[in-house]
């Protein structure tokens, strides 16, 4: 638990002091870089359960994903998610390309390969896709998403620990009711009380009682992503998707929560709240 506390507190040092001194594309090469660790993690956990992934040819499509929106921004031949969704057009006919003619069955080969792709680069992407369209106050954004969903854990972890009696689900089962409720109200009162830390640096309409009405599908999401990843990690046979991070894991361990709510906070706030 004590490394766990202090690489936590070692990471939000490490990312508040990149964006101050980077701005914003320091920013998206940091999201970049934990998407394509957990695409490499997620490719070594499927080649656990006999899967064998394209990995860099993967990777390399998965760079081009998350990189892309960002630094081809305003061009001629980027419009909006248009660009995205030729990529992502072009990473499923380039692994089927490789995988046509070899021994193994799509189902070692292109399945690991494209699952890998999306879970890691295109998910997270959406953590970089406001910062594209907004800069700075879509950078915030991205951030706030990461603190909801993050401190949802630190809350499940904690209240679980104490007063944890009632499994949750055999995913995960370790996992309490009391600690899913802990978490879910750790998660909303972060995701409002940084909203008030943060209100001028955050997008223009993003309001008190959007931030409480966000934040419930983003912690409900995280523990989505939570039990996908023990579920992976079960059927691998490990404790911890990598040691990349003293007592907290891997980059899986660390995005495991983000995959479902960075895409689900995206497509709510820039859907419907702004």
């Amino acid at each position: 638990m004590r490394w766990r506390v202090l690489s936590t507190v070692g990471l939000w040092v490490g990312i508040i002091a990149i964006i101050f001194t980077t701005g914003v594309t320091g920013g998206v090469l940091l999201i970049s870089a934990l998407a394509l660790l957990t695409q490499f993690e997620i490719y070594r956990l499927l080649a656990r359960t006999g899967g064998r992934p394209c990995r860099f040819t993967g990777l390399a499509i998965g760079a081009m994903l998350l990189l892309a929106p960002h630094f081809l921004a305003g061009s001629t031949v980027w419009v909006c998610d248009g660009g995205i969704l030729f990529l992502l057009g072009t990473a499923i006919f380039l692994l089927l390309a490789l995988q046509t003619g070899r021994s193994e069955s799509i189902e070692t080969v292109f399945v690991p390969s494209l699952l890998g792709l999306f879970l890691g680069p295109y998910l997270l992407h959406f953590l970089i896709l406001p910062a594209t369209q907004l800069g700075t106050p879509g950078l915030a954004f991205g951030l706030w998403i990461i603190a909801t969903a993050k401190f949802s854990d630190v809350g499940a972890l904690l209240v679980g620990l104490k007063w944890g009696r009632h499994p949750f689900s055999p995913l995960s089962p370790k996992k309490t009711w009391e600690g899913i409720a802990g978490g879910v109200a750790t998660g909303v009162v972060v995701g409002l009380l940084t909203y008030m830390l943060f209100a001028d640096q955050l997008p223009a309409g993003f309001s008190a009682g959007k931030a409480l009405l966000l934040a419930v599908p983003i912690v409900i999401f995280a523990i989505a992503g939570d039990l996908l990843e023990s579920a992976m990690k079960r059927r691998a046979g490990v404790k911890d998707s990598g040691r990349l991070i003293p007592g907290i894991g891997g980059a899986f361990d660390l995005s495991d929560s983000l995959i479902w709510s960075a895409p689900i906070g995206y497509v709510i706030a820039f859907g419907w709240l702004l």
